[in-house]
């Protein structure tokens, strides 16, 4: 092979180009059969991946979220190389948003494991010296131990980060799903390895017949002569048939590092590169390389994938440039729903992150319902319906997050998060149902007569629970004692069931200190309640009752007096992965 190399190299081969079009279709090719290949080994579904790996949309950690991927703030779950997830397969799966939101992005990122170390300037794959490319000195990387990445990070299952969110967006890409198995690609999981064997859908295939299937495509790529001028496109290719298997992915990086020392323009060896290095767990690296292909023009999947990486970082300021770079993705292209789902993990992130506001969470779910309707394919992305659901439920739109995490669950019925989801939300909703349904028998404190001095400082008028409009009621209070408090196991919100005698309502109360709670009998009073009736039906199941939101402790009136400050707790994260195919929100 290496003679082979070095005969390129010094121009011996093709030297006029002639046949280099032909040459590179034909490797194209083989690498798109190399992946079918594999899928067929893995999934047992022949699918079509080209062998790119889109990116994970990563976990995030804006707010809480996950990106399953650990989606740690509401990033989004990205179930990166997954071949039913994100947007289509054609080698580039649905970008993690690692920001909380969960990205299941179809990506087959083919799985790296990591191991030795990588020259990021690509030069011979051994030390890695990162000087010139990402404009920092040099770096000896060698000795690394690539080993790797077990599902960390926020991934769209991304998120990652298939982790559970509680804020955040899910990525697959991180997280939670994401289980990165050391190296750059992830199937979201569906690769069970047991002692070696990999069970498809035709029966029983090994690893090892993938990767002698991976090494007879890499040693007919290395016959076959180009011109000097086509070295590093060629060895690109050869690169990406490495990484269908763990096995290769050492080698991939080195042919890669060398690609860019021959073309620094060649953006794919850059957005490449990065994917290989976040699969490792080289998060630094990653980044690097995908501002190293905008470096070199404009494009949309770098930036896609930068936006991912950018949600694993923490701070409000890598938040904003994680949305700017997935505007950015979506006005270059702005018909790849891949792009519509990143920036609406972007804003899951930000939205939990950044106050909870709700402007941003409409923008997220905009970009979600414009990823559906822009690309097809995006419609059976599980983590975006994921993530989806999980902010529809941190917005109590209950009966609508209850179909999405339904969806998710029949897109990816190997997938226990959504079904987890959904029976907690169900449990929670009938807890909350059971409390108000002991407000006719209330005995002792909960009985005791509320007394006007009990509102405290607030000016308002009681109103009886029973004459409270929807929507605000300005100029109005409530009043009443507590009938007890239903913890969710997010433990957000706490729902507090008061009683005044003519009614009962439910309190949603955000943003509270861990610890911090009511005891049964307690006086609460509520200026200027907005009220919504919810009347949920799901699946044969039916929840009524009437709802107030609390964006904080700080809002209520208890016993006549405002509760001290406290620390409040942080905010639920969204399922994502971490990295690109590993990058919830967005394991």
């Amino acid at each position: 092979m290496a003679a082979v190399e070095e005969e390129e190299e010094s121009g011996e081969a093709a030297a006029d180009g002639e046949g280099d079009g032909e040459a590179l279709r034909a490797m194209e090719e083989m690498v798109a059969e190399l992946y079918r290949f594999r899928d067929t080994v893995l999934h047992g579904n022949g699918g079509g991946h080209d062998g790119r790996g889109g990116g994970h949309d990563g976990g995030h950690d804006g707010g809480g979220g996950y990106d399953r991927g650990g989606h740690d703030g509401g990033g989004g779950h990205d179930r990166g190389g997954h071949d039913g997830g994100g947007g289509g397969h054609d080698g580039g799966g649905g970008g993690h948003d690692g920001g909380g939101s969960h990205d299941r992005s179809s990506h087959d990122r083919s799985g790296h494991d990591g191991g030795g170390s990588h020259d990021r300037s690509g030069h011979d794959g051994g030390s890695h010296d990162r000087s010139g490319h990402d404009g920092g000195g040099s770096h000896d990387r060698s000795g690394h131990d690539r080993s790797g990445h077990d599902g960390g990070g926020s991934h769209d299952r991304s998120g990652h980060d298939r982790s559970s969110h509680d804020g955040g967006s899910h990525d697959r890409s991180g997280h939670d799903r994401s289980g990165h198995d050391g190296g750059g690609g992830h199937d979201g999981g569906h690769d069970d390895d047991d002692g070696g064997e990999v069970k498809g859908g035709d029966g029983t295939k090994t690893m090892a017949a993938l990767e002698e299937e991976m090494e007879r495509v890499v040693q007919r790529m290395e016959s076959m002569r180009v011109s000097p001028q086509a070295v590093p496109r060629a060895l690109y290719l050869r690169g990406r048939a490495l990484l269908a298997a763990p096995l290769g992915s050492v080698r991939a990086e080195a042919l890669l590092g060398r690609a860019l020392k021959l073309e620094p323009g060649l953006s794919a060896a850059w957005t490449l590169l990065g994917e290989t290095l976040w699969g490792r767990g080289d998060l630094d690296g990653a980044r690097a390389c995908f501002r190293g292909a905008l470096q070199h023009g404009e494009d949309a999947e770098a930036r896609r994938l930068l936006s991912m990486a950018l949600r694993q970082s923490d701070g409000a300021a890598a938040l904003r440039e994680s949305l700017r770079h997935a505007e950015a993705a979506v006005r270059c292209q702005p018909c790849d729903g891949r792009n519509w789902y990143v920036l609406g993990n972007a804003y899951v992130s930000l939205f939990f992150a950044g106050g909870q506001r709700p402007e941003v969470a409409r923008r997220a779910l905009g970009a979600y319902g414009q990823a559906e309707k822009v690309d097809p394919t995006a419609a059976s992305n599980p983590d975006l319906h994921l993530n989806r659901a999980t902010l529809l439920q941190f917005e109590e739109n209950y009966g609508a997050a209850l179909d999405g995490y339904a969806r998710a669950a029949a897109l990816a019925p190997d997938w226990p998060e959504p079904r987890m989801r959904r029976a907690r939300l169900l449990d929670y909703l009938g807890r909350i149902c059971a409390a108000l349904g002991a407000a006719g028998k209330a005995r002792g404190r909960r009985r005791r007569a509320l007394s006007p001095s009990l509102l405290g400082s607030l000016g308002e008028a009681v109103t009886p629970m029973a004459a409270l409009g929807d929507g605000d009621n300005v100029g109005r209070a409530l009043l009443g004692r507590v009938l007890g408090c239903v913890l969710p196991d997010e433990r957000v919100p706490i729902a507090v069931g008061l009683s005044d005698g003519t009614g009962s309502v439910v309190l949603s109360v955000y943003n509270a200190a861990p610890g911090w709670g009511l005891a049964v009998g307690d006086a609460v009073a509520v200026g200027q309640p907005h009220v919504r009736r919810h009347h949920i039906q799901h699946q044969g199941k039916t929840f009524s009752f009437v709802g107030v939101r609390i964006p904080s402790p700080l809002a209520l009136m208890v016993n006549g007096r405002r509760p001290p400050p406290a620390p409040q707790s942080p905010p639920p994260r969204l399922s994502c992965s971490c990295a690109p195919d590993s990058p919830s929100l967005e394991r």
